[in-house]
């Protein structure tokens, strides 16, 4: 298995996570200019197209993100197979696409990975440093927490620095047992 680069993997799915709300930022403020929030009896039609334009092109760097999370989700879980992992790398993705399981699901594969690799490591005897398994399952409860509505405008920053975190440290994990292998 090849080392997984860190950077190529933050920078896409958090890079183009920014450029998607930064783009979807603009479209809103177009559209504002626009007079959708104002008089009902004038709209620029033009300044509006441009505004739903930039929006739905500003889609295109969150399926981009969405792609590099689940590409990276499935090398992570592929670092740790064997006995003691709980599911595969395919199930890991093709689950969080389960309405309402997914929920559920966000446990198993990020809180989760953390444990099985503490766990896979243990069982081995590879001496490698273990990763935080507060730092998913933090992100984890401030996931189900944002789903309250008001409760998630707070949570938003917190459950990104997380996310980071974790990846950062799984990515430095995964490559460590890389190399030990």
């Amino acid at each position: 298995m090849k080392i997984i680069p860190k950077g190529s993997y933050l920078v896409g799915i958090y890079g183009a996570y920014f450029l998607m709300f930064a783009m979807l930022v603009v479209g809103f403020i177009v559209m504002v200019n626009a007079g959708v929030y104002g008089n009902p009896y004038y709209m620029d039609e033009e300044m509006m197209l441009v505004a739903v334009v930039v929006m739905l092109i500003g889609f295109i760097p969150g399926v981009v993100s969405i792609v590099m999370w689940c590409i990276l989700t499935h090398k992570l879980w592929a670092t740790i197979q064997g006995p003691s992992s709980r599911t595969t790398p395919g199930q890991a993705v093709g689950l969080m696409f389960v309405p309402f399981f997914n929920i559920y699901w966000m446990f198993q594969i990020i809180w989760g990975w953390s444990v099985d690799y503490n766990k896979h490591i243990n069982d081995k005897n590879i001496v490698v440093p273990p990763v935080s398994e507060g730092v998913g399952l933090a992100w984890c409860v401030l996931g189900c927490v944002g789903i309250i509505p008001f409760v998630g405008y707070l949570t938003m920053i917190p459950q990104l620095v997380l996310m980071i975190v974790f990846h950062s440290q799984s990515i430095d994990a995964a490559n460590a047992l890389i190399e030990k292998s």
